[in-house]
């Protein structure tokens, strides 16, 4: 376990993003091709988003975790709703409570912020994710369908 002095969540920068590429990379690798350059626009246009927050977690100055959360309105909540877009903590960080400390700073976030639910979608295959989620009061309530769109 890290001791939580030597851990610190923070507001994500811009001077964070090569690291939060390398992180989002380990986190997509076998899913898709992660374009580094598209990414980081991406990164830098959401930065500037007032309904995206983005925290990263460091210790000793190294950024070893990242998430992602984004509030957005649905007319079937007729509330606000956060969902966590991305959740990652570096393969040697892991089993430290570093993904409970980025889980619980979203939660806050989307306390503060008078949302509904908080949400997220997870890949089928990360069974260890999902038992951390439901392991910290989530529950498996949906099927997320997706579908690649030809350009």
């Amino acid at each position: 376990m890290i001791n939580n002095d030597n851990l610190t969540i923070r507001d994500a920068a811009l001077n964070d993003a090569e690291d939060v590429y390398k992180l989002i990379y380990l986190l997509e690798i076998d899913s898709q091709i992660i374009n580094k350059k598209d990414l980081i626009e991406v990164y830098k246009y959401n930065l500037n988003e007032k309904n995206i927050f983005y925290r990263v977690a460091e210790i000793d100055n190294k950024i070893v975790g990242f998430i992602s959360l984004h509030l957005q309105k649905f007319l079937h909540h007729s509330a606000e709703v956060a969902e966590i877009a991305e959740l990652i903590v570096h393969p040697q960080y892991r089993s430290k409570n570093i993904g409970l400390m980025l889980l619980y700073e979203a939660e806050k976030i989307a306390n503060e912020k008078k949302c509904d639910t908080i949400e997220l979608a997870s890949n089928m295959k990360r069974v260890r994710a999902h038992n951390f989620y439901k392991k910290n009061g989530y529950f498996d309530s949906h099927y997320k369908f997706t579908k690649k769109i030809d350009k």
